[in-house]
């Protein structure tokens, strides 16, 4: 394993000298590649799961080219092309090589307009110094039309709604939303949005214990049709590998991100997730920030990969934060939202322009998607205010040591470097005064101090200011155009879409595909079961050391009681904190799949407790095993095997509810940090009565119902039963008392303790009632959590 990471990280793309003569390579074979779709235009096709081009192939990223789709430039470059007969034998080859490279290909024909009107999304909230809640506005009037073919990116502060509106687009979010969607000006439902469209969260949630060979064969089982032949998923799977560059990790685990399982690196983990949702070749792919804790240049892998994707007819939608410029330049249109409103909708290359003429100037050398998010990130407005003063002395002390003031001509930035607040004096001193002095030589006549200004005019945004944008926008040019290509989707204007009704896997095959993932896990971490194993031995050889042999005198009615309270902690604690750190990674993962469609609660939720079940069964069993007979339960052993049986019946019990009760925790809680708060709370109260500490005869009469609900009462009941029913105790004359020894039967000891000697099995059944309901509690919270509520209007 080790030897197939390492060959991983030696082959990551843009990582190695290799890599950069076949990445020029690349860039020359696509030149070729633009040539000939600009001067050949083809009409698209699609073919469902037989589509050899339904992903992309990443052999073939060039980042200089224009993946400008625009039909009048293909128009005027066939023309060019027709006019230039002497190139007609390079043509012809270049045809003919790609032709040979792209034999399988086959165009993307199912293209959807995505369009959504007045989305709307209202969150309640709890003012400061008032239990009363208030209604709070986040998403206001929301409109956007994105053409098949093209990248669609939502840009904005943190906080301005970017991930909202993309939840509320794929249909996903549990919101107090309204608006209305279109799919190729049909209205949209989650029924149909989910068999046309894929959406891509910004954590990867795989299972790290698979490989990305299993990964994609256990969803291409369970998202394609149950008609489709299992040979043709399986060669489904192998073209998306190759498409996504994915052949050199195909075998190898996809691991966890911080590599406490090694697997696959970040970019690799990201282009699984992207190829997941390309198993059933979606016309939509919604992205919730795809460059997310990636790298630069495998962020720009990843972004060139969905450009291809929508070169191939998709419309892909993302939200990003804050893209490097050759990123910015990929994208088609953009939506900027600014405190939940459209700051700014059309096409990403006439953003500036539209800044521009409202008096907002950007310098040439400030990355596009810089400028915009300092303009109108208000939450940073005081610090900016703040630091003015600071800033304003840096640029005034560096533009004198230039020759100029800071704002004039020979000011630092009229030579094109712009001054952080945060840049501190030392940072400037690292750059030379000869450079200064050439570059200020260089630009002093073409660079204007505006540049300077509309720096200041960014820091110096108010929140006033940005009203006046919000305002603006519905009447600007750009505004006016989308409202009017929304108010023409009609009835007339509908283009039907490729769609047919396809059934999924029935329950038996998707509870056999969840099974064996589980059992796969459990096989790919053998040392959680071996560490487990050791400490459930562990617990028994401690028990049974401390209470070893015990006799029938009177000393050993208190030891004998001792030993059944300490081994049903000792097994009960341990199944239900395990549960805790473990299922929440597990709900991460069915929470992604379910909002997806994948597959549904029931089976999910019976395969993992079938196979919890099977753990939590064997441990018990070899705890129970060694604590009986080394602790010398009964007297008569080899007399009757019943009461051996009884006491390993009664660990398993315990160590089923406990962990169903853990399940239930974990299911129900925000994080592990809670969780692991509040479930040692709850075991301790619930053991508190179990009559153990406190006689139940005793218990104060407005807590006399506490030990009915108390589940340790019953398990501890039971094993005090099987441990003292129709046992005899003797003792020595020093201490009898008046004759007669204080305990003689065992039935006694029962009846003291509050128990009913005649429980036993009553009690079993009572605790088989707890495990269905703690059960079937979790498959409800499940269920609540992965339920969709989006209304449209």
């Amino acid at each position: 394993m080790d030897s197939n990471n390492n060959n991983n990280n030696e082959n990551e793309a843009f990582s190695g000298a290799s890599e950069s003569s076949e990445f020029r390579k690349i860039v020359e074979e696509n030149e070729n590649e633009r040539e000939f779709e600009q001067s050949n235009p083809s009409p698209p096709e699609y073919s469902n799961y037989e589509n050899k081009d339904d992903g992309i192939n990443l052999e073939t990223i060039n980042p200089n080219i224009s993946l400008d789709n625009n039909n009048n430039n293909n128009q005027n470059n066939q023309n060019n092309q027709n006019n230039n007969n002497n190139n007609n034998n390079q043509n012809n080859n270049i045809i003919n090589n790609l032709n040979k490279k792209n034999k399988k290909r086959s165009t993307f024909k199912n293209r959807i307009d995505f369009s959504f009107k007045d989305i709307n999304h209202y969150v309640q909230i709890t003012e400061k110094g008032k239990k009363k809640k208030i209604s709070k506005q986040i998403l206001t009037n929301i409109n956007g039309h994105i053409e098949s073919g093209t990248i669609f990116a939502i840009m904005g502060p943190s906080g301005a709604g970017k991930t909202t509106l993309l939840d509320i687009l794929a249909h996903r979010l549990n919101i107090n939303g309204s608006g209305t969607m279109y799919l190729n000006g049909n209205k949209s439902d989650f029924n149909i949005f989910k068999k046309l469209c894929g959406y891509v969260t910004q954590s990867d949630s795989l299972m790290p214990s698979l490989t990305v060979r299993e990964t994609l064969n256990f969803y291409a089982q369970l998202k394609m049709p149950r008609d489709v032949p299992l040979k043709e998923k399986l060669q489904r799977v192998q073209d998306i590998i190759d498409e996504m560059g994915l052949n050199r990790c195909a075998d190898t685990l996809v691991g966890t991100a911080d590599n406490k399982i090694r697997g696959i690196s970040g970019g690799e983990r990201r282009r699984v997730t992207i190829s997941i949702e390309l198993l059933t070749g979606p016309s939509v792919i919604l992205l919730d920030e795809p460059t997310s804790g990636l790298d630069a240049s495998t962020s720009f892998y990843v972004m060139s990969a969905l450009k291809k994707l929508a070169k191939s007819g998709r419309t892909i939608i993302c939200t990003i934060h804050q893209p490097r410029s050759n990123i910015y330049d990929m994208f088609d249109n953009l939506l900027l939202l600014g405190d939940g409103n459209t700051i700014y909708y059309g096409k990403a290359n006439k953003a500036l322009e539209y800044f521009n003429a409202n008096g907002y100037h950007c310098s040439e050398k400030t990355n596009p998607a810089d400028f915009f998010l300092d303009l109108i990130n208000t939450q940073v407005e005081d610090q900016a205010d703040s630091d003015d003063d600071d800033y304003n002395d840096e640029e005034e002390e560096i533009g004198g040591g230039g020759g100029g003031s800071g704002g004039g001509a020979g000011g630092i930035e009229d030579i094109g470097i712009s001054i952080s607040p945060t840049m501190n004096g030392s940072a400037v001193d690292n750059i030379k005064n000869n450079e200064l002095k050439q570059q200020q030589q260089q630009q002093q006549q073409q660079q204007q101090s505006t540049d300077g200004r509309a720096r200041r005019r960014i820091k110096k945004l108010t929140k006033e200011e940005m009203v006046i944008l919000k305002k603006e926008y519905p009447n600007s040019e750009q505004g006016l155009r989308v409202n009017e290509t929304l108010d023409n989707i009609s009835k007339e204007n509908r283009t039907d879409f490729k769609y047919e009704k396809t059934r999924g896997p029935n329950f038996l095959t998707q509870f056999s595909l969840l099974l064996g993932r589980e059992v796969t896990n459990a096989k790919r971490h053998p040392m959680a079961f071996k560490v487990n194993l050791i400490q459930a031995i562990f617990q028994g050889l401690l028990c049974g050391i401390v209470y070893y042999q015990l006799g029938l005198g009177q000393s050993s009615v208190q030891s004998r009681t001792g030993v059944v309270a300490f081994i049903i902690m000792g097994v009960s604690f341990p199944a239900v904190m395990s549960t805790i750190h473990v299922f929440p990674d597990v709900i991460t993962i069915f929470l992604k799949d379910r909002a997806s469609g994948v597959y549904d609660t029931l089976p999910f939720f019976l395969a993992k407790s079938f196979m919890d079940a099977c753990i939590a069964v064997l441990l018990p069993m070899v705890t129970a095993t060694i604590v009986y007979w080394m602790t010398n339960q009964r007297v008569d052993p080899f007399y009757s095997a019943a009461p051996f049986f009884r006491f390993v019946l009664m660990l398993v019990l315990a160590s089923q509810t406990c962990l169903s009760l853990g399940v239930l925790i974990s299911s129900s809680v925000p994080n592990v940090q809670v969780g692991t708060a509040v479930a040692p709370l709850i075991v301790i109260l619930f053991f508190l009565f179990s009559g153990f500490f406190i006689n139940l005869n005793d218990v104060p009469g407005w807590l006399v119902w506490f030990p009915y609900i108390s589940f340790f009462r019953y398990m501890i009941e039971a094993a005090v039963i099987n441990a003292f029913k129709d046992v005899h105790f003797t003792c020595t004359d020093s201490q009898k008392i008046g004759g007669v020894c204080p305990v003689q039967y065992g039935n006694n000891v029962i009846e003291n303790m509050g128990y009913d000697i005649d429980h036993f099995w009553r009690n079993v059944w009572i605790l088989v009632l707890y495990i269905i309901g703690f059960r079937v509690l979790t498959f409800l919270v499940l269920k609540l959590k992965s339920r969709n509520k989006f209304k449209q209007e």
